[in-house]
């Protein structure tokens, strides 16, 4: 059992796996890595819960990697819950600069900030998938999507349900919360969505900014 590593930098992590259960109160938290930069990432998968109870700005949790600031995340899966209390969390990478594709995640994702996502918080994926459900578990909590929280997702489909029974929330949507700067098109999404209280909610975006389009 490869049990992840803290930081990854200039390097391959392949076909590497965890199943242990992740709990922590500091930030930067993967199921394989927590922070991640110039690194490739292939054909790896967690299964096991991964937690953050980091309540500042920023925590950065993902079922697979925390923080990704550069390379590629190809084919990887998340099978574990994932749950976040500060900003970032999501289902395969919490916030992602790099590339990332033909990944799925099948993992509940649970947040208590901004920014939860079924695949990333943050991040334009493509060719990638979420079955998982997403609970946003605090008030006024925004940029909240089936694939990312914020960012313009291609070729993606989300079956997961998006519940929000908390007030106030908002940018909300299927696919995306909030679409910025490029497109989001060829996705589709047939995850209900149950929103009390909520503004900027739509069954694919939520909230398009900076010339993006659908």
């Amino acid at each position: 059992m490869w049990r992840g590593s803290r930081y990854a930098y200039y390097t391959n992590v392949i076909e590497c796996f965890n199943e242990a259960i992740i709990s922590t109160t500091r930030y930067y938290v993967g199921g394989i890595i927590g922070y991640s930069d110039h690194t490739s990432i292939h054909d790896c998968y967690n299964t096991g819960a991964v937690t953050s109870t980091y309540s500042g700005s920023s925590g950065y949790v993902g079922g697979v990697v925390g923080y990704f600031n550069s390379g590629e995340i190809y084919n990887c899966r998340n099978y574990g819950d994932v749950v976040g209390r500060g900003n970032y969390v999501g289902g395969i990478c919490a916030y992602s600069k790099g590339s990332l594709y033909n990944s799925t995640n099948e993992g509940e994702i649970s947040g208590y900030g901004d920014f939860i996502g079924g695949i990333t918080g943050s991040g334009s994926p493509y060719d990638c998938y979420n079955f998982g459900t997403i609970l946003p578990l605090q008030a006024g909590s925004q940029y909240i999507g089936g694939i990312a929280g914020s960012g313009s997702p291609h070729d993606c489909y989300n079956k997961g349900t998006i519940s929000v029974e908390t007030a106030d929330c908002s940018r909300i949507g299927g696919i995306t919360g909030q679409g910025n700067f490029d497109d989001v098109y060829n996705c589709y999404n047939e995850g209900s969505i149950s929103a009390v209280d909520a503004q900027y909610v739509g069954g694919i975006c939520g909230f398009g900014v900076n010339n993006s389009s659908v």
